[in-house]
């Protein structure tokens, strides 16, 4: 599940406090639980997927609502649907390119 906080930690701490000036945990667990399409849980991820999931769903739940547990639970539905924050989208930094990177971190989160 250690894709799941390399998804969501970018997201709650750096874009929502840009945006809202407010921290929000979100939670790691809502992407282990409900990110089926592509990803598998506590067997492994990719952040491309996990935050195609959340731009799909429209965002994600707060940690404190759907709290993380480190094993694999089915998707709670009323949790999957409660959008605290979302984002609209998402970039790749090339391979091995340390100027592209570096663009990448002054502008925005990067993960």
């Amino acid at each position: 599940s250690c894709w799941a906080f390399s998804d969501v930690q970018p997201v709650s701490e750096f874009i929502n406090k840009i945006v809202t000036g407010k921290f929000v945990s979100l939670s790691e667990q809502e992407l282990g639980d409900c990110d089926r399409a592509f990803n598998e849980g506590c067997n492994g991820g990719l952040m491309d997927y996990a935050f195609e999931f959340i731009i799909r769903n429209g965002g994600i739940d707060t940690d404190q609502d759907y709290p993380y547990n480190g094993f694999e639970r089915k998707c709670d539905p009323t949790k999957k649907n409660a959008k605290v924050v979302s984002i609209d989208g998402y970039e790749d930094v090339p391979s091995y390119n340390e100027n592209a990177l570096k663009k990448a971190v002054a502008h925005q989160p990067v993960s």
